[in-house]
């Protein structure tokens, strides 16, 4: 059986820059959620709405209070470190997003945040439309590694609103911007 497929970043795409940037070649492991959810950190490949393929970091899972402000991405009430991120407070005109992620879903955003369109603007994305979670940049050969799915807020391991404080915090939904 297929446990991997091969993904290539688009040349004109750089929502994910410094970890994947045009042209890398990396391996996608579409067995990786049969048994288990995404994880916080997972770089996951996904199908949006016209059947394209996107690629982006799942920043919140089910359950998790998603809160953005002044280029700060907080999960469940602590700031986030994400060293992988690339992004300018002075460059940052986006209002300010609260979401609960719903059941069966996970809040993803790229790692660069200033050219990314991701749950800030389509909203949570379905676990049912992942395709695979992204491993390993194979080619090219000067940057072939594994991904780095590490993710740092503290106390944030332990889940949802209510096992960090938030229990007198109401239920938010997601806001989202919508162009026409």
């Amino acid at each position: 059986y297929l446990t991997y497929r091969i993904g290539v970043v688009p040349p004109h795409s750089r929502s994910m820059a410094p970890t994947l940037k045009p042209g890398d070649q990396y391996l996608i492991n579409i067995r990786a959620y049969r048994r288990h959810l995404p994880k916080r950190g997972d770089v996951v490949v996904f199908r949006v709405e016209n059947g394209d393929y996107l690629v982006k970091r799942v920043i919140g899972t089910p359950g998790d209070w998603v809160w953005i402000e002044d280029a700060t991405t907080y999960l469940n009430g602590r700031p986030l470190r994400e060293p992988y991120t690339v992004h300018t407070a002075e460059n940052w005109n986006e209002p300010a997003i609260q979401a609960v992620v719903p059941q069966g879903q996970v809040f993803v955003m790229g790692d660069n945040r200033d050219r990314s369109e991701d749950s800030r603007d389509f909203g949570p994305v379905s676990i049912k439309d992942i395709l695979g979670r992204a491993e390993r940049i194979i080619f090219p050969w000067n940057r072939r590694c594994t991904l780095d799915t590490s993710i740092d807020a503290a106390d944030t391991l332990t889940g949802s609103l209510l096992t960090v404080g938030h229990q007198s915090k109401p239920r938010l939904k997601v806001t989202v911007r919508l162009s026409i």
